[in-house]
């Protein structure tokens, strides 16, 4: 599908299709033009399949075809091509895949002519050992060619088009035999057509050696000719057991053809591992890899700064300085911020990737949250009366950390590149020797030792290594071992989370339409299609989600079949996701009065308030709680020193309510006391609750603490009219916990 003799973007379509901006035709795939883009918001280069103008407006075609690129979605391994994202915008349909910078195999025939044997066997077990992943998971290729085998530069072949091979005459010949003549479950005629696409891909990666044997598409020489151009006889009838696949004869399962693959690149040696000179050479790697004097330098400077920026802020306290510390902390913390901008805009790292998709494809409500969280920001520092000292200083971050990247950063690259490359080189040749990816990454785990994360992620990226930890190193239980690792990781996580969940949203969201469509086209009116369709959309991504998480493939149904029973009957397949329940109540009314995004805007809206509104009045002294962080750092009992120390909270019989010019006074004479800011402190931890009725219990809760005493609500014994507000709205915000959580929390 990936061709490196590109050509120019074609007239028909347009410059941009939803989030990617297309570049230049790569070749033209069975389903329409495959088209080289760039994904806007994660500057990205993927693979794009636009669908047929023609066969885009064949609403049942189009379900059939997106059901199966989204099973194919939730499977990924090292030798297939990971289909990204299924979208649809401005009447065109169109399918992301991962794209590689290589060429086909197809066109390394055409530059070489025939490839050595070896080679060629190499190539083909790398792909049938995707497609036996993909054929555990239910899911068969169906167009196994030279075409659709990929090979980069490192040495690894990939099958790509998986799950994007069927035409409308292919679905129309299937359900044109399945009405005919259907076989009854449990005969063997049923298991023999179960298994045909099975078996079709196994022929198609016998023609596919065949063809990079030869130079030629399969089916021109035969065994002989195959013998006369001099292919070992083993060979020859390993091809033939591939192109004659059927029950009873030839291969008829990838679990034996993989197997018979590797005797042939190993016969001398069974085993397709590496040995005892490959250790020895990536062990040299290792070691210079680690040599970097840069390297070692940062090691020591940064952790280094760190600690200086802690000593600074805690000299600064005892120095009765608290502005002084908090501006020296806000250095160290605006200094990493600008270190991880610098270094992701010029090397483009993963998590920064992921960071700048996750702002860009930000929504109106998720930028009012940033918003709100930068007011709350800019108001603490205000009343706490910082905001110049860390405008300074982030003036001073950004040189510092520009100063690291250019300096530092850019050296470790140079200093470290030879051993990379040496390394990347012999694992490709491990590679054309039969070596499996999962092998070759315990090669290099195990070779690199205890510290081997960094240069794992060196030569296999940080998803990778995420990958290959441990039980026992994972979270924060490998802080020791590498602490700015798990950091990162844990952002990661958390990035990853969102984009996860935004990614379902949109899944649903096109899933239900197409199949909308689908429904209709059938002849089911508009409102029960709509209906079904938002179950049958419902029931994918829910079962998607499960097969991909589960551990144990063979406990469950494979991602095939969880699609197609979710497409077929998805209140059966909800019913044991749900419990019965017709589905969670998603209505924008009530997500826009009560949802998370709703409350902690108003929380945050109603803290920065209550923050103003103590400045303005000056109910509390920043002298005092100046002077009292002073004497509790003097004193040999801080604790008790913070325990027992007064502030004098000023409250005027009659404050003045929160004065904001642009804001009608209806509004800011809500803002008047501590009850405010509790009602604010109330939405925003409920928005952090996960449960579709949080809001129910904590909406009420913090009306009653804002608006309770201009309700007239009473003194509740020793509490003012305010306190008694708070304490209630608290009361009722709390029950939240026991009925508003989501189930399994």
């Amino acid at each position: 599908m990936l061709s490196e003799s590109a050509v120019g973007l074609p007239k028909d379509l347009p410059r941009v299709i939803g989030g990617y901006r297309l570049i230049r035709e790569l070749s033209r795939g069975p389903l329409g033009p495959v088209v080289l883009a760039r994904h806007r918001a994660t500057g990205r280069p993927v693979a794009l399949t636009v669908l047929r103008p023609e066969w885009a407006c064949l609403p049942k075609y189009v379900a059939r075809l997106s059901r199966d690129a989204f099973a194919a979605a939730q499977v990924g391994h090292p030798n297939l091509v990971r289909l990204l994202e299924i979208g649809e915008a401005q009447g065109r349909v169109f399918f992301a895949s991962e794209y590689a910078d290589g060429m086909t195999l197809a066109d390394r025939v055409i530059r070489q002519k025939a490839l050595p044997a070896r080679e060629a066997v190499a190539h083909v077990l790398q792909a049938a050992r995707g497609l036996m992943f993909a054929h555990g998971h239910g899911l068969a290729h169906g167009d196994v060619t030279p075409e659709n085998l990929l090979l980069d530069d490192g040495g690894t072949t990939r099958v790509a088009g998986l799950g994007l091979v069927k035409t409308p005459q292919s679905v129309e010949a299937e359900e044109a035999r399945a009405a005919i003549a259907p076989i009854p479950v449990g005969l063997p005629a049923q298991a023999e057509a179960a298994g045909a696409p099975f078996r079709d891909d196994i022929r198609g990666l016998g023609r596919s050696l065949e063809h990079l044997l030869t130079g030629q598409p399969a089916g021109g020489d035969g065994p002989e000719g195959l013998l006369a151009r001099g292919v070992p006889a083993n060979l020859v009838e390993l091809v033939r057991g591939l192109t004659e696949a059927r029950p009873g004869a030839g291969y008829d399962d990838l679990t034996r053809v993989v197997p018979a693959l590797e005797r042939f690149l190993n016969a001398r040696r069974p085993e397709t591992t590496p040995r005892e000179e490959h250790t020895r050479v990536l062990t040299e790697c290792v070691a210079a890899f680690r040599a970097s004097p840069a390297a070692r330098l940062r090691a020591r400077v940064l952790p280094g700064a760190g600690a200086a920026c802690g000593v600074l802020v805690f000299l600064a306290l005892l120095a009765r300085s608290p502005v002084l510390a908090g501006s020296f902390l806000g250095l160290g913390l605006m200094t990493a911020l600008a270190s991880f901008v610098i270094g992701g805009v010029t090397r483009g790292g993963d998590l920064f990737v992921k960071v700048r998709a996750l702002v860009m494809e930000s929504r109106g409500g998720d930028w009012l949250i940033g918003l709100a969280v930068a007011v709350l920001l800019v108001t603490t520092l205000v009343v706490l009366g910082l905001h110049l000292a860390w405008l300074a200083f982030g003036v001073v971050a950004l040189s510092l950390a520009a100063a690291v990247h250019f300096v530092l950063d850019r050296k470790v690259e140079a200093e470290r590149r030879g051993a990379v490359e040496e390394a990347s080189a012999l694992l490709k040749g491990l590679r054309l020797q039969g070596v499996s990816e999962e092998s070759l990454r315990r090669f290099v785990r195990s070779t690199a030792g205890g510290r081997w994360e960094e240069f794992f992620e060196a030569l296999f990226g940080s998803d990778a290594r995420r990958a290959a930890r441990e039980p026992s190193e994972r979270g924060w239980r490998g802080l020791a071992r590498a602490p700015h690792l798990v950091v990162r990781d844990g952002i990661t996580g958390w990035v990853e989370a969102r984009q996860g969940a935004r990614r379902v949203d949109r899944e649903r969201s096109l899933l239900q339409a197409i199949e909308e469509r689908g429904l209709v086209a059938e002849g089911v009116n508009l409102l029960t299609a709509r209906r079904k369709a938002r179950r049958i959309a419902e029931a994918m991504v829910a079962v998607s989600r499960e097969t991909r998480a589960a551990a144990d493939a063979e406990a469950r149904p494979t991602v095939a079949d969880a699609v197609r029973q979710a497409s077929e009957a998805p209140e059966a397949v909800l019913l044991d996701h749900e419990g019965g329940l017709v589905g969670p109540d998603s209505s924008w009314i009530r997500e826009l009065l009560l949802g998370a995004r709703t409350r902690f805007l108003l929380g945050s809206a109603l803290v920065a308030g209550c923050l103003l509104w103590v400045h303005q009045n000056g109910v509390i002294s920043g002298a005092q709680i100046k002077d009292v962080a002073a004497r509790a750092i003097e004193a040999p009992d801080p604790l008790r020193t913070l325990r027992d120390a007064r502030i004098d909270v000023r409250v005027p019989g009659r404050t003045a309510p929160l004065d904001v010019p642009f804001l009608p006074r209806a509004v800011t004479r809500l803002v008047r006391g501590f009850h405010a800011g509790a009602a604010g402190l109330i939405l925003i931890l409920s928005a952090m609750m996960r449960g579709s009725r949080v809001g129910d219990f904590a909406v009420p809760g913090a009306a009653i603490a804002l608006l309770g005493p201009a309700w007239g609500v009473a003194r509740l014994g020793p509490l003012d009219a305010p306190s008694a507000c708070i304490v209630l709205g608290v009361g009722v915000a709390c029950l939240a916990f026991v009925f508003g959580r989501a189930r399994g929390d």
